[in-house]
């Protein structure tokens, strides 16, 4: 991840008190959203909406990361605005606790 602060890349720190612990996003949020999937599969469709029925957004590629903010039908809304990805192809990116 980059970061800019008055146009000029700056580092990022993180620093954690909780000794590697991540908290459920059920806990924090109150609701299963938003969440990260890992992309499982080589190319996979961004579509309009929750269906193969949509037109074709975008791909997105194997190993990509995005957080999904909304379900229906077995499709993730992606918060990033592109649209819905099949939760088929993907991983649930699972806290430890």
């Amino acid at each position: 991840i980059l970061a800019k602060y008055n146009g000029e890349i700056v580092p990022l720190y993180f620093f954690a008190t909780s000794a590697g612990q991540t908290e459920s996003v059920e806990n924090v949020w109150g609701s299963k959203f938003p969440y990260l999937v890992k992309i499982n599969t080589g190319i996979l469709n961004v579509r309009a909406g929750a269906s193969t029925s949509y037109k074709i957004n975008t791909q997105v590629k194997k190993g990509q990361v995005y957080t999904i903010v909304d379900e229906k039908d077995g499709w993730g809304k992606m918060k990033n605005g592109s649209g819905w990805i099949s939760l088929d192809y993907v991983r649930k990116i699972e806290m430890k606790k």
